[in-house]
C-alpha cells in the first residue's frame, strides 16, 4: 500500500530532539518519514550529499520546514559567495522548484525578533524618507540599516533573510510558530485531518459547483432564445429584444472583465501586502498607468528567464513615487495576464483599466509604527 513520504527539512545539531520526535510523530501517523541522519535518502555516488538530499525533495509528498535560532551549514556551492544559503535554504528552494506542498514552522521566540526588525526598519525608513525626500532602493538601504541594528544573535542576520523568503510567496505560504514539539504536532495533527477530510469532500463540491454554474447559464441560455422565438413572425418587438440581448451578453461580459482585473490586480498589490509602504508625493494619473502598462511587455522580455518582477521596475516611469518593501517583487504570470486582458480589451475600454489600476496604486496600506522594545 502507497503511503505519504514527509521530507523533514531542518538544522539538525539543535533541533535534534525535535526531528527525533517528528519522525516517531510521522510514522505513528501512517507516514513515511524522509531524513537524512536515518538513511532515509538515497546518496547518489555522483552527487554531492547536500545535493542528494535536495533531489530526494522531488520524490516526496509533503515538506516539513522547520526554523530555529540556527542558520545551520553553509552550501557547498556557495561558500565563495557575500550572502550564502545554508543547506536548509536551498532545501526549500528545492521545494518552491518543484512544488511540494509544504508546512512550515517558526520558533515563537526567532519570530518575536524578527517582527520587531521589521517594525524598526520600516520607521527607520519612513524617518529617513520624510527627511531626504529622496528615494533609496531596497537592497542599499537594508545593507546599511542593518550594520548597525543590535541582531540578538549573529546567525539572525541570515536568517531573517530566509524568513523574508517564507513570508513573500503567494501561495501555501501559512507557518506556524512552536515554543515545543507539541504544538509541532497539534498543528500537523489538524492540518493532515483537514486534508484528508477535503480529499473526501472535494470532487462533491467541485461536481456540485459546476451543477450549478452549468444551470445558471442554461437559464441565460433559456432567456436568450425565449427573446429569438418572440421575433418569429413579429417584426414590431425584433429590434427591441435584439437591444435586450445585446445588452446581457455585454452585461455578462463586463462583469466577468471586472472580477478577472481584479483577480490579477490583488495578485500584484497584495502579495506580501503586511510588509509594505508605499510613500507617494502624488497620486498617479491616468496618463502614468498608461506609461506603465505599456511598459510591462518590454519588461516581460528582460525578465523572461525570472519569476518576478522587481516593483520598483513596473513603476520606473512614475518620478513622484516611492516604494520600500521587503517583499517588493510582483509576480511575471500576474503581469503576463494583466497585459493579456488589456490587448483583448477594446480601446474604448483602456482608460477605465488605467482608472482602476491608478486607483490600486494610489491606495496607502495601513501601517503599525509601534514597536514593541
Amino acid at each position: 500500500m502507497a503511503t505519504p513520504r514527509i521530507f523533514v527539512s531542518s538544522t539538525c545539531y539543535d533541533l535534534q530532539e525535535v526531528r527525533f520526535q517528528l519522525r516517531h510523530f510521522i510514522s505513528e501517523f501512517g507516514f513515511e518519514p524522509v531524513m537524512s541522519e536515518f538513511g532515509d535518502i538515497f546518496f547518489d555516488l555522483k552527487a554531492h550529499v547536500q545535493d542528494a538530499c535536495k533531489n530526494e525533495i522531488e520524490k516526496t509528498d509533503l515538506f516539513v520546514l522547520i526554523i530555529g535560532n540556527s542558520y545551520g551549514s553553509i552550501y557547498y556551492g556557495h561558500h565563495s559567495h557575500s550572502e550564502p544559503d545554508s543547506v536548509t535554504l536551498q532545501e526549500f528552494r528545492k521545494c518552491l522548484e518543484v512544488g511540494v506542498p509544504k508546512y512550515i514552522f517558526i520558533n515563537k521566540f526567532l519570530k518575536h525578533d524578527f517582527d520587531n526588525y521589521k517594525r524598526s526598519k520600516a520607521k527607520a525608513y519612513a524617518s529617513n524618507y520624510t527627511a531626504s525626500k529622496k528615494d533609496i532602493s531596497e537592497i542599499d538601504f537594508t545593507e546599511g540599516y542593518n550594520k548597525n541594528y543590535p541582531f540578538p544573535q549573529e546567525s539572525y542576520r541570515h536568517i531573517f533573510k530566509f524568513l523574508d523568503l517564507v513570508e513573500s510567496l503567494d501561495t501555501n505560504n501559512a507557518y506556524y510558530t512552536f515554543e515545543s514539539f507539541d504544538e509541532i504536532k497539534t498543528s500537523l495533527k489538524k492540518q493532515w485531518a483537514a486534508l484528508f477530510y477535503d480529499a473526501l469532500k472535494g470532487n462533491k463540491n467541485i461536481s456540485q459547483l459546476s451543477i450549478n454554474n452549468i444551470e445558471v447559464k442554461l437559464e441565460k441560455i433559456e432567456s436568450y432564445i425565449e427573446l429569438i422565438a418572440k421575433d418569429t413572425g413579429n417584426k414590431t418587438n425584433s429590434k427591441e429584444n435584439k437591444k435586450i440581448l445585446s445588452s446581457e451578453i455585454n452585461k455578462d461580459h463586463t462583469q466577468s472583465t471586472q472580477e478577472e482585473l481584479s483577480r490579477i490586480l490583488d495578485h500584484i498589490f497584495l502579495s506580501g501586502k503586511s510588509s509594505r509602504i508605499r510613500c507617494i508625493d502624488k497620486p498617479i494619473t491616468n496618463t502614468e498607468a498608461a506609461e506603465i502598462l505599456s511598459n510591462i511587455e518590454e519588461l516581460l522580455k528582460k525578465y523572461k528567464l525570472s519569476k518576478t518582477i522587481p516593483i520598483q521596475e513596473i513603476l520606473s516611469p512614475i518620478k513622484d513615487f516611492h516604494w520600500y518593501t521587503v517583499h517588493a517583487e510582483v509576480p511575471c504570470n500576474a503581469l503576463q495576464s494583466l497585459l493579456s486582458l488589456k490587448k483583448n480589451l477594446p480601446k474604448e475600454d483602456h482608460q477605465a483599466l488605467y482608472s482602476e489600476f491608478s486607483k490600486r496604486v494610489n491606495i496607502h496600506p495601513l501601517i503599525d509604527d509601534e514597536i514593541p522594545f
